[in-house]
């Protein structure tokens, strides 16, 4: 399974080989490796004779088989991106076994100067012609960043802009992108979407500083509560109600915030208790299904409440959430009344 890094040697490499496979959950080095793959092999003059880009739509065995019997125009390779096509991919229609042989056959005998990318986000590893392209090819599975690489990425990007940051805007601006979290669905796209903003926004102060992540990046919901969430752990009450009644005012129901405080503190709870049995935050994180970035910071919130604390503080929610719900309390209310409650 190659990396990015490791898939930037790759097609450097000479003699190169003649087959790619790039799949994964990260479209954004999906897009990119399409793009460094040409930019690496097709001399732009003759793109039109060395180039032949076959989408799910328009695919078929005999635009397949003239693409690959044809040769190089006046240059060393010619590129057959193949995107999307069901013969890769698990428990899609139209993956015809006869096509799947023909393509296999295909590809175990190239002609010189072939180079085949078959580009899809997900692959159905027992397939034959996924077995025989891993193991004849370059794989390479582009999965979401990790919080280390994240920061890399992001500290690169500053810096490449010309701009200074320091280690704790960047740990700031990691915690108010939507990406770490388990069921974030944005892409790096997003995160360079918002890094471009931001350096646009620093370029005339040549430096990033946390008042510029507030004011341009664009929160999250979760992300949103995380904040509810630091407040109410530096004891900060005002800041806590503050946060929440931006939420409010942003147009987010009383019951989905404190549905989401309650579901936060559960995670506390587990995190708390599976750390007391020795597990770290990355083990933590695999065994209840969320994020190590978000294990962290549980970790980090358990800290200050004792388990008895902390179903005291569950308990206490619940019972405003009845109240809310059966008309005796304004949801304003009960909520300061658990940011009050959570501060003690």
């Amino acid at each position: 399974m190659g990396s990015w890094k490791e898939f930037k040697e790759r097609i450097k490499e000479r003699p190169l080989r003649p087959l790619f496979l790039m799949t994964g959950k990260e479209n954004y080095f999906l897009d990119r490796g399409e793009k460094e793959l040409i930019k690496a092999l097709v001399d732009p003059a003759f793109e039109s004779l060395n180039l032949v880009v076959l989408r799910e739509k328009d695919f078929t065995m005999e635009k397949f088989r003239d693409a690959v019997d044809t040769f190089p125009f006046m240059n060393e390779h010619k590129l057959v991106i193949v995107k999307d096509v069901p013969y890769l991919s698990p428990q899609k229609k139209g993956g015809d076994k006869n096509v799947e042989g023909e393509i296999l056959q295909i590809v175990k005998n190239l002609p010189k100067g072939i180079v085949i990318a078959f580009i899809s986000p997900r692959i159905d590893g027992r397939k034959k012609l996924v077995k025989t392209l891993k193991k004849l090819g370059s794989y390479h599975d582009f999965q979401p960043l990790e919080e280390r690489e994240l920061f890399r990425f992001l500290q690169g990007k500053i810096q490449k802009a010309g701009l200074s940051v320091e280690t704790g805007t960047i740990t700031y601006l990691m915690e108010n992108l939507d990406y770490l979290g388990r069921n974030s669905e944005n892409t790096l796209l997003y995160v360079e979407q918002e890094v471009n903003k931001l350096i646009s926004y620093g370029i005339t102060d040549e430096v990033i500083e946390k008042y510029h992540v507030d004011h341009i990046i664009t929160k999250s919901f979760e992300n949103d509560i995380f904040q509810v969430m630091d407040s109410i752990e530096k004891k900060a009450v005002k800041d806590a109600i503050h946060r929440m009644n931006s939420l409010i005012q942003g147009g987010e129901h009383p019951l989905k915030i404190l549905a989401t405080l309650q579901n936060q503190m559960r995670n506390v709870m587990k995190v708390k208790h599976l750390s007391r049995q020795g597990y770290t935050a990355k083990a933590i994180a695999k065994a209840i299904g969320i994020h190590p970035f978000v294990a962290q910071k549980s970790l980090r919130q358990g800290n200050q409440y004792n388990e008895e604390a902390l179903m005291d503080a569950l308990n206490f929610m619940m019972e405003k959430e009845t109240m809310i719900k059966r008309g005796e309390m304004e949801d304003g209310v009960a909520l300061e009344l658990i940011v009050l409650k959570l501060c003690e």
